[in-house]
């Protein structure tokens, strides 16, 4: 694949990053498309029962059936300064192996192990740290490979097991989901309005949206566990503290498609090269159910 740059459709970003955004773009204008379309309607389940809900958020993120799923994600970062043009900073490519558990019968459980690698934004070269155009700062790129917090899903809340610093319109309530048919398709929408405070620092605050786009058969049918939707993630928040940006007004804007596979020999070949270079066997682990909730 390579660390090329495509500008043939009208994309100067590294070539798996375009593809993504060209593929998604397509399904996007396909769904515009067929809602004018009137088709035979796949009966739909009810997103506003709020245990429906939960099941389809765990089938669209992963498999409800407890096997283990890689979702892939690719995107790039940009700062937007108050009073200047927005720039792109850095691209990531990441990996979440996640797997549910049922603990009763409307209970689940949610563990995670994350994985994020750096691109540069423009040339999609694997980086460890950039020059910051904002400040001209060197900048030193972090590249984690870790547990993610696990979470616990009923049909009346999210519940984060573990005592961190963050606050979310998500969480404590039901899961809640926006569907919007179109045609043959679906789009699902959730929105989270979320606070981050690290320790001794000052509120970090986050508004995300995951949408996903998927055929409505698919949705319709109980036996599907596990979902294959076009998925993006847009979000606006804070300057991330590890940019150093000090009291510079403005924020970032992150873009970031992806989809969900359920062989690790399905991910992009060069981003697991890439990986098992910067952190070997990362890929043959799964989520630890032994480990505590600390």
């Amino acid at each position: 694949m390579g660390n090329r740059v495509i500008r043939n459709m009208n994309c100067a970003l590294p070539e798996s990053i375009c593809r993504a955004r060209h593929l998604l773009h397509a399904a996007c204008v396909a769904i515009a498309v067929g809602l004018s379309v009137p088709t035979a309607a796949a009966e739909l389940p009810d997103l506003t029962d709020p245990r429906t809900a939960m099941e389809t958020w765990l089938r669209l993120k992963g498999d409800i059936a407890g096997g283990v799923t890689y979702e892939w994600a690719t995107g790039t970062a940009y700062g937007v300064p108050q009073d200047a043009d927005g720039v792109a900073l850095f691209a990531i490519e990441s990996v979440t192996i996640r797997q549910f558990r049922r603990l009763s019968e409307d209970q689940y459980e949610e563990r995670t192990i994350a994985c994020r690698l750096y691109r540069d934004a423009f040339s999609g070269a694997f980086i460890d740290e950039f020059i910051n155009p904002l400040t001209g700062n060197r900048t030193e790129l972090r590249l984690p490979c870790g547990a993610g917090q696990p979470v616990r899903y009923s049909p009346e809340r999210v519940a984060l097991l573990a005592d961190v610093p963050w606050q979310s319109s998500i969480l404590d309530r039901p899961v809640t989901l926006e569907l919007l048919r179109a045609g043959d398709e679906v789009i699902i929408r959730r929105r989270a309005f979320s606070a981050f405070t690290p320790a001794g620092g000052k509120v970090r605050r986050e508004l995300a949206v995951d949408t996903f786009a998927l055929p409505a058969a698919s949705l319709a049918d109980p036996g599907i566990t596990s979902l294959s939707p076009s998925y993006s993630w847009d979000a606006v928040r804070d300057w991330s503290g590890f940019l150093a940006m000090g009291d510079l007004p403005g924020h970032m804007y992150w873009s970031v498609v992806g989809r969900k596979f359920r062989r690790v020999q399905e991910l992009p070949a060069e981003f697991r090269a890439a990986l098992e270079e910067s952190d070997p066997g990362a890929l043959e682990r799964t989520p630890d159910w032994e480990a505590g909730y600390d």
